[in-house]
């Protein structure tokens, strides 16, 4: 939880479920080298990113004074496994629009 993080080192009152996580994913590659060694090792591979992570309803964020228009918006799918953490439901983003009489 980097931003949580940052936000307490720096004495700052943090947002409930706003935050900043780290996203890494792991392979174990086989690796061949040039002709001249034709021994193959194994390796790892790291994929290492950040995702912003904002779980506050939209009515919320919309009285905080966001503008949540043209922007998207998933949920949160449980995992089928307890040790799992729960995931972004891809399926269901949407952008969130304006509809003419709604507020």
């Amino acid at each position: 939880m980097l931003l949580s993080q940052a936000v307490s080192i720096l004495g700052l009152t943090s947002i409930p479920n706003l935050d900043v996580v780290i996203r890494y994913d792991i392979d174990a590659r086989m690796f061949w080298p040039p002709e001249n060694d034709p021994t193959p090792y194994l390796g790892l591979v790291v994929d290492l990113s950040t995702a912003n992570v904002i779980d506050i309803p939209l009515t919320k964020l919309i009285e905080l004074g966001v503008d949540v228009v043209g922007k998207y918006v998933c949920r949160h799918e449980e995992a089928d496994r307890e040790y799992l953490r729960p995931h972004l439901d891809l399926k269901w983003i949407r952008k969130f629009r304006h509809e003419k009489g709604h507020n």
